[in-house]
């Protein structure tokens, strides 16, 4: 993925995934990636073939794309597994379920351009900087 859309865009990826495994549905990943309109067609052959290839048995008809339209819910879907304080400062609504299962290893995870040294390279705030407790 990384090398696909550098070669078509001179840029990396731009990313950020949580991890879950609720009993109702089982182990999965939600991903956001940028990828431009104009090679979105290409991108999701592509990631198809790359799910077949790499993902233990999953097919490549297990992946569902589709455009981000409202970025905040976005944010409180994928922050709907924090702890109680995480969700009450993003406001997830209540029908999301706290608990989406045990997970070994990180269960959000960034690209390297928009984790913590981009961001403080960036000159964006810290949650501690804000006198809020980390939420990461």
């Amino acid at each position: 993925m990384k090398s696909f859309l550098h070669r078509h865009t001179g840029q990396g990826p731009v990313w950020m995934e949580v991890r879950e495994d609720p009993k109702s549905r089982g182990d999965h990943v939600h991903l956001a990636l940028y990828v431009p309109a104009w090679l979105e067609p290409a991108f999701r052959k592509a990631l198809k073939g790359w799910v077949s290839m790499d993902a233990q048995g999953m097919e490549g008809r297990a992946i569902k794309t589709k455009p981000i339209y409202d970025w905040v819910g976005l944010q409180r879907y994928f922050l709907k597994g924090a702890t109680r304080e995480v969700r009450q400062l993003f406001s997830v609504p209540p029908r999301h379920s706290p608990f989406q299962g045990v997970i070994h290893g990180p269960r959000v995870r960034v690209s390297h351009s928009i984790g913590p040294t981009a961001r403080k390279a960036a000159g964006f705030a810290t949650a501690a900087n804000r006198g809020l407790a980390a939420i990461a």
